[in-house]
């Protein structure tokens, strides 16, 4: 979904109308954008052992859940964190045309920060920002849209698809999304004239910043699936009865701080990709 023209296949869905003609905004999500980004490691190192315990206890158990079936994230484990990217189309003349945002949505605190943002005004040239300041949910397209990237994220949707809830599936739109959005959706009024035109380098310029974006996210996410699996192996061997510590006569278990009074450091988990290396200790007895 992109500002200009498509480089990529998007799946994108209507995640909020909000006001009333004509000021109405549209916000359109692609689906195919979103991203985990739950800082497992950060929480690893930081939390309380009986927080640590309990989300390794409930990451097991989510293993041997039936295929398909969600649980909710538990409140004692890390910030359930996605990121995605969202496209926000203007009807009224005096607003942008479109502005294109790379959100990061925390679903436990709920609130939504802008990593990036790209903007295309009617009769200004293009504006280019950067990450802003968290910030929390406040406006009914807030709203909507922590609610669209959570629970795709998550796949909590209540057992039902997305379109039983009333959302618009586009699929992969290929023109550009406030053309497509006149002609499809708003018919009913008349698209305001675009004044200003982009000279080839801004419009070479833009799609190459997306094109960047793109092969980012591309190149993380097999890294951060590594990761996520060696933290579940990471987390079984650590409850296992093999990982008993030998001839301690007790557990391993993770201390992200080093070995304490009392404790011996037998070893480390395996780290990388998103993942930090977490000591192990057992009692020292």
């Amino acid at each position: 979904m992109s500002a200009l023209a498509p480089v990529w296949a998007n799946d994108d869905w209507v995640a909020a109308e909000v006001g009333a003609k004509p000021n109405r905004e549209l916000v359109v999500v692609d689906a195919a954008s979103i991203r985990d980004r739950v800082d497992v490691a950060g929480f690893m190192a930081s939390a309380p052992p009986d927080r640590r315990d309990a989300f390794v206890q409930w990451i097991e158990q989510q293993k041997k859940r039936r295929k398909g079936a969600k649980a909710e994230w538990p409140a004692f484990g890390p910030d359930l964190v996605f990121q995605g990217r969202a496209e926000h189309v203007y009807e009224a003349a005096k607003q942008p045309s479109i502005k294109a945002v790379t959100y990061r949505a925390n679903c436990t605190r709920q609130t939504l920060t802008a990593l990036d943002s790209l903007v295309l005004w009617r009769d200004k040239p293009i504006e280019k920002g950067g990450a802003t300041a968290e910030r929390p949910v406040s406006t009914e397209a807030d709203r909507r849209l922590m609610a669209f990237l959570c629970s795709w994220g998550s796949g909590a949707w209540g057992g039902k698809a997305p379109e039983e809830l009333g959302l618009k599936h586009l699929g992969n739109v290929t023109e550009h999304l406030p053309d497509y959005v006149w002609a499809n959706l708003w018919r009913d009024g008349k698209q305001p004239e675009r004044t200003y035109r982009a000279s080839q380098k801004e419009i070479d310029d833009t799609i190459a910043s997306a094109e960047k974006t793109m092969a980012e996210v591309a190149a993380t996410q097999r890294a951060a699936m590594e990761g996520i699996q060696r933290f579940h192996q990471d987390a079984a061997r650590v409850n296992s009865p093999a990982s008993s510590g030998s001839g301690s006569g007790g557990s391993q278990y993770p201390c992200p701080n080093g070995p304490g009074p009392g404790e011996r450091q037998i070893g480390a988990t395996q780290g990388g990709n998103g993942i930090g290396s977490v000591p192990l200790c057992s009692p020292d007895r």
